[in-house]
């Protein structure tokens, strides 16, 4: 009996240290479930952080594609209004050439009203020494812009040298022999 109440009580020792060991255990595994809940609520708050970054640079990105448009529009516009001034440069300078020639045409029918006896109050004063400063050169070329918008011509009716030949000698040349 001492045998077994040795082996009882050796069980018993076996025993309680096994108990003290699960109890070690259990507040190990307890300590470790409170320190991965805590990582996992960490790693939640800086997923949340990290969409709110994503959401914020994918919205910067949009505003950065809107502004390079409008930009785009803007350019293309400015290019646009270029060529619109371009044209009407060269218009300004086809009429001053048309005007040039009509004035040098009146001063010659004048000029020979005068020399033919005419009556010289038929022809106005300012035709009778005018002068008509050289038209300004348009030197500028402006390139059309590559863009969606297509730039519109201004119609300024029968403007062109060519079909203007009832308001312009064609012979000038003949006509400024005269004069001289």
């Amino acid at each position: 009996m001492e045998a077994e109440a040795a082996a009882l009580s050796q069980l018993q020792l076996q025993l309680l240290a096994l108990v003290s060991d699960l109890r070690l255990t259990r507040d190990s595994a307890c300590s470790l479930q409170w320190t991965i809940q805590m990582k996992d609520k960490q790693i939640a708050v800086i997923s949340e952080k990290l969409n709110s970054h994503l959401a914020l640079f994918n919205s910067v990105g949009k505003e950065v594609a809107a502004i390079t448009q409008v930009l785009g529009d803007m350019e293309c516009l400015v290019g646009e209004k270029e060529n619109v001034v371009s044209e009407l440069k060269g218009k300004v300078q086809r009429i001053s050439v048309l005007e040039k020639d009509f004035v040098a045409t009146a001063t010659v029918e004048c000029k020979s009203r005068i020399d033919t006896g005419s009556n010289q109050e038929q022809c106005p004063q300012s035709l009778k020494h005018s002068t008509i400063a050289s038209p300004e050169t348009v030197t500028e070329t402006v390139e059309k812009p590559n863009c969606c918008h297509e730039s519109k011509d201004i119609e300024m009716g029968n403007s062109s040298p060519q079909q203007q030949t009832n308001y312009v000698n064609p012979d000038l040349e003949t006509e400024k022999s005269v004069l001289s």
